[in-house]
């Protein structure tokens, strides 16, 4: 679990109005009715897929950069 300093805490719940242990205790569905009651409307998810955050995969597979066990010895067997 994560940790943060006291100086965090005071200013989450600062920013929040609620003290930290409260905040962290919240189930998923406190959290939600908790922003919309602070916000004074309904919390709107979109179905649609944003294209600038689709992840692109692992940038070491496409430089061919990760290495299999046969490809280590191999090369360990070309220093000996």
């Amino acid at each position: 679990m994560y940790k943060i300093n006291s100086s965090s805490q005071k200013i989450l719940e600062k920013m929040l109005g609620k003290k930290y242990r409260e905040i962290v205790d919240m189930d998923y569905d406190d959290e939600i009715s908790y922003i919309q009651k602070k916000n004074n409307r309904k919390l709107v998810f979109s179905n649609k897929a944003d294209h600038r955050k689709v992840g692109r995969g692992n940038p070491l597979l496409s430089r061919r950069r990760i290495k299999t066990m046969d490809k280590v010895n191999a090369g360990l067997s070309r220093i000996k």
